[in-house]
């Protein structure tokens, strides 16, 4: 099993979390970090080592490339080998990987779908791919 750490600015991480737990149930391992305005870096990356003590593989799930849970996350990875960050996270990137982390053990597995569930899940109504499948009806 692979721990899922999402690691955002403000309650993003939580939300994400608990959006998760209602559509999946609850689930030990997929650990949510906020980085509040009132923290700092110190805090957070205990934070970070707090979220992934006894874990065997830890997938991150950061928002945004650069910032502080991005770094933090990244000083983390670099001193485990089995472990890894994606950045840009979205409720069906955390939804599959938690799913996949049940019963996967390859961090790189879960990597891989964690981009994948990412970049599937962003499109237009109107553009598409969404715009072939759901459909607005005015019932008037």
């Amino acid at each position: 099993m692979i721990r899922v750490v999402v690691a955002a600015h403000g309650n993003l991480a939580s939300s994400l979390v608990k959006s998760t737990a209602m559509i999946l149930g609850s689930n030990p391992d997929v650990v949510a970090i906020d980085f509040d305005p009132e923290s700092d870096v110190h805090a957070l990356y205990r934070s970070v080592q707090d979220a992934t003590k006894d874990a065997a593989g830890v997938i991150f799930l950061v928002d945004l490339l650069g910032g502080s849970p991005y770094n933090a996350a990244v000083r983390w990875c670099s001193r485990h080998l089995d472990s890894d960050v994606v950045t840009g996270v979205n409720l069906p990137m955390v939804i599959d990987v938690s799913t996949l982390a049940q019963q996967e053990t390859h961090v790189p597995r879960a990597v891989s779908a964690a981009k994948a569930a990412g970049v599937s899940s962003v499109a237009s109504w109107r553009t598409g791919p969404a715009s072939r499948h759901h459909t607005v009806t005015d019932d008037r």
